[in-house]
């Protein structure tokens, strides 16, 4: 509910503190006074842009404040979601410098103009003969049809179910997307598998295969070399071996007088000993050795798969390529799970599509049912307010698959006079006619739910006597349970306000500027009365304007 307006230096009015209250005020005063700049100002705290041109003095800034009791709007996640102190009475301020920078604060807390205007659309409503165009759109026509259907529980209960089906689709389809392009890739992942595996790399030590390659290709001389050896210790000319069994032969009759000999004996059997062994190991090396071609030629092309491998991902052993194997094997298996978890969330996606079109179904039951009473009750109000041969139609279409609110798409069909055709609102309805029907509307709906402060900008133009009354009734009604605040020209309406604030200019030296102020009762006769008679007061037009004040 708006508590108080302050407006400082915008366009004639240099400084203004206005109290609002629940219930209806009227806002009167003479033609040019201010009233549409009281509103101009007003819609700079909901979010409107400006310039320069509202400065009133070119060398101040424009300041515009709106206090606002949000204590039963239920905003605290809104301000939660901005970053915002959420505080029962809530202060908008706008600021617009002398050089046409713009500020918006909420609590003292900068914000951006789009955050500015979410809220505001919270907060406040205007409506106006030229403004009517929420009425043409489905969505708002959806909201009516809904709130009159008492649906507020089952779109809380759609709402999370289309958001949780949503994110579930878009996760599903960036999930398929993106297994689609790890299938596009699988064979050439698969093939690089096969490749590594048929590698039989496990356990391959390239240096031990790249010395047994090298012991192969020289065999023929390693044969000979060992022959060598072998002949040099046993040979038949100059061996070792005979030359230590001589010498052993020659010291063994010289141990019966020289026991001392004995140590060089044992030395000389010793190495006669080792001799033999050693000439028996060089010998069967040499028969082990030889010279294998095939052997030679498997372990060469082993070594170059295994380098050709290595050079084509650039990796510098073949432990690396066992990892690099492990990996695509982890990656292949991990493919076959994500085609199954897939399958599990398409038939989750399916239930959850399921669910939103069976609520939506429920919503569109509901909405069906709710159609024959709005037309009616429109039809009654209508009538009320001076068109008692309009009609409304509520027409309902369903949408190729479930939306934000349903699967519904809200039409509302109107014609204006008896034996017209019903016709799309924004190809039939006059501006009159527009502002009258969403009055009508606008209290069905107030009966229903809270609204957000309702502003009224004459919207009784082109009406006057009883329908005017009548209009100011219906506004009286809706007054009951929210804050209305209404700018008219029409006397009916404004006897029906709780309160009544007067605009006025007022000429000091060579400036002009707009005044506002609350009229006492008597004070509100003389207003009223001047509204019927014009500025030539009499004593039948203040009768008349205490007789349309004691009926309300």
């Amino acid at each position: 509910m708006l508590r108080q307006l302050l407006i400082h230096n915008y366009a004639i009015i240099q400084d203004l503190d206005v109290a609002f209250g629940p219930g209806l005020t009227v806002i009167t005063g003479e033609t040019g006074a201010g009233k549409s700049i009281l509103l101009g100002a007003l819609g700079l705290v909901l979010g409107k842009r400006a310039d320069t041109r509202v400065l009133f003095d070119l060398t101040k800034k424009c300041v515009v404040e709106g206090r606002f009791d949000i204590s039963a709007y239920d905003l605290q996640s809104f301000f939660a979601e901005n970053d915002l102190d959420h505080e029962a009475e809530t202060v908008i301020r706008r600021e617009i410098n002398a050089n046409g920078k713009s500020r918006a604060f909420v609590n003292d807390t900068p914000v951006n103009l789009g955050v500015l205007d979410a809220l505001a659309a919270r907060l406040i409503n205007i409506h106006s003969q030229h403004e009517t165009l929420d009425l043409n759109s489905s969505r708002f026509q959806t909201s009516v049809l809904d709130s009159l259907a008492g649906n507020d529980e089952k779109l809380k209960a759609y709402g999370l179910a289309y958001a949780a089906w949503q994110t579930l689709r878009s996760t599903y389809a960036a999930r398929c997307a993106e297994r689609d392009r790890a299938l596009a890739e699988r064979d050439y992942l698969q093939f690089q598998f096969d490749e590594l595996a048929a590698a039989r790399l496990d356990g391959l030590d390239e240096s031990a295969l790249e010395a047994e390659l090298s012991a192969l290709q020289h065999a023929e001389e390693t044969k000979r070399g060992l022959a060598e050896a072998t002949e040099c210790l046993q040979g038949d000319q100059g061996a070792v071996l005979t030359g230590i069994r001589q010498a052993i032969h020659a010291l063994r009759p010289l141990l019966r007088w020289r026991e001392d000999l004995q140590p060089l004996m044992d030395r000389l059997e010793s190495l006669r000993i080792e001799g033999a062994d050693l000439a028996a190991a060089l010998e069967q090396a040499g028969e082990s050795t030889a010279w294998d071609p095939g052997k030679i030629t498997g372990l060469e092309q082993r070594l170059d798969e295994v380098n050709r491998l290595l050079h084509k991902h650039r990796l510098p052993k073949a432990a690396d390529l066992v990892a690099l194997r492990d990996q695509l094997d982890n990656k292949l298996v991990d493919q076959d799970r994500e085609g199954d978890a897939l399958e599990k969330m398409g038939e989750a996606l399916r239930q959850a599509g399921q669910q939103v079109t069976a609520l939506a179904a429920e919503l569109s039951s509901r909405r069906q049912k709710a159609c024959p009473g709005l037309e009616k009750s429109v039809g009654k109000l209508l009538g009320e307010v001076g068109m008692p041969d309009a009609r409304l139609s509520v027409e309902l279409k369903s949408l190729p698959e479930p939306g934000p609110s349903g699967q519904d798409q809200v039409q509302f069909l109107f014609a204006s006079n008896k034996g017209s055709r019903l016709e799309d609102l924004r190809q039939v309805a006059s501006g009159g006619e527009l502002s009258r029907l969403m009055l009508s509307i606008k209290s069905l709906v107030a009966a229903k739910k809270a609204l957000p402060t309702l502003i009224f900008d004459e919207i009784d133009s082109g009406v006057s006597g009883e329908t005017g009354r009548r209009i100011g009734v219906i506004m009286e009604e809706m007054a009951g349970n929210h804050q209305i605040v209404a700018i008219t020209h029409l006397p009916q309406i404004a006897a029906c306000g709780k309160r009544h604030l007067f605009v006025y200019k007022e000429t000091k030296g060579k400036q002009t500027h707009t005044r506002l102020r609350e009229l006492l009762a008597e004070e509100r006769v003389e207003a009223i009365a001047r509204m019927i008679s014009g500025e030539q007061l009499s004593d039948a037009a203040r009768a008349n304007a205490r007789e349309l004040l004691s009926a309300t």
